[in-house]
């Protein structure tokens, strides 16, 4: 990604972070930081972001250990 790409994901998400001031929104993004605590908040606030209906998560050690699963190289290399 360029610098241009970079800097318009990260102002998106700086937007949509700005939902999460006060009220429901940010009720509901402590009760999900709450519900995958085995994430570091700021990850968690991230899923949250890019997908808010999300129920369960994996990382990278989970997926290998548990359903013997890679992530694939290509996308690493992103």
């Amino acid at each position: 990604m360029d610098n241009l790409d970079d800097r318009s994901l990260l102002t998106q998400l700086l937007d949509d972070s700005k939902l999460y001031k006060k009220g429901k929104n940010f009720k509901e993004l402590l009760d999900f930081v709450n519900a995958l605590s085995n994430f570091a908040p700021f990850n968690v606030f991230l899923l949250h972001l890019q997908k808010p209906g999300l129920r369960f998560a994996a990382s990278e050690h989970d997926w290998g250990r548990r359903f013997n699963r890679t992530i694939k190289e290509l996308l690493l290399s992103s």
